[in-house]
């Protein structure tokens, strides 16, 4: 077998041919042509296999379906960081993705319910690149891929439910309810749960990673959201245990210990143990053992509450 030193001094002689192939992925093709219709391609993918080339029509009719790729336009020198609401991406929510037959120009359905960041002029950049200044109708959308601002278009049939579950049941969780102006994806929120166990990833350094993934040069200009993150992470932590316990279909709450992990190895009478007509309760092959000291990262606490602080279960 080889050893990873082998197949470094592999590679060491391709090193300078992979250098080269990287620097021409950052060259457009000469006809430069979008994939799709064949007309002038201006916008590169970057999350799309292979980064195609698309027109302005292409870009925004084929990413309805995936609206948190980055993409890039060709400036005549070079790709520039744009995105998808540069070209006109709107997220309509119901009818399959299309709008809304009885939408109306409610500009106010995502207004005054959370405070916006607040950029002077002479703070924004003269770069193109991700959306920072707020916009009439635009909705602050947190994804594992970086922070977003895109319109998002809610369905007005008069039997359409209310904004956030419309919200909530297209995969994204509102950090307000009333007129949401900011939501995360299911996505996210699992990521950010499984970085934090795994990797004891804290909320502020998993927000600080998605403002630099969203604005490399300015991640200080991309909207603050680490608070809200921190709140929705719970709510959906507390709806995932209550889901996985049963919950969703029982009308009552959790009374204390309901949403306590039960360990499956341990026996169980009439679910994992069968028993025969001369066996008792007390046999030694049904005691369960417990045992306090094995998880060295919990700590058994009691923490002082505040009145203020809300608890979930």
């Amino acid at each position: 077998n080889q050893s990873q030193n082998d197949y470094l001094r592999q590679w060491l002689p391709r090193q300078e041919s992979y250098l080269h192939h990287l620097l021409d992925r950052e060259a457009p093709p000469e006809d430069r042509r979008c994939f799709i219709c064949d007309q002038d391609g201006v916008y590169k993918c970057q999350d799309c296999l292979g980064e195609p080339l698309y027109c302005t029509g292409c870009c925004r009719s084929h990413h309805c379906s995936n609206p948190f790729h980055w993409i890039s336009q060709w400036n005549g020198q070079f790709f520039e960081r744009s995105c998808l609401a540069h070209v006109g991406l709107i997220l309509h929510l119901g009818h399959d993705g299309k709008q809304c037959p009885a939408l109306t120009d409610r500009c106010n359905l995502f207004e005054e319910d959370e405070p916006e960041d607040q950029l002077e002029p002479e703070d924004l950049p003269f770069v193109s690149g991700p959306e920072f200044q707020p916009k009439e109708n635009t909705m602050v959308i947190v994804d594992k891929s970086g922070v977003h601002r895109l319109e998002v278009r809610c369905c007005d049939c008069p039997n359409a439910m209310s904004p956030d579950i419309q919200l909530f049941r297209h995969g994204f969780f509102p950090a307000s309810f009333n007129r949401p102006k900011t939501v995360f994806t299911f996505g996210v929120l699992n990521d950010f749960l499984l970085d934090n166990l795994e990797c004891g990833t804290s909320a502020m350094n998993y927000y600080s990673k998605l403002r630099r993934m969203t604005s490399s040069m300015f991640p200080h200009l991309v909207p603050d959201r680490y608070r809200e993150l921190m709140r929705v992470a719970r709510q959906w932590r507390q709806l995932k245990i209550m889901k996985w316990h049963g919950f969703g279909h029982r009308s009552d709450t959790p009374s204390t210990g309901e949403l306590a992990l039960f360990c499956p190895a341990c026996p169980q009478p009439g679910i994992n143990v069968l028993l025969s007509g001369d066996e008792s309760l007390d046999d030694w092959k049904f005691t369960r053992s417990f045992v306090m000291d094995g998880n060295f990262k919990a700590e058994h606490l009691q923490i002082q509450l505040s009145h203020s602080m809300k608890v979930l279960s």
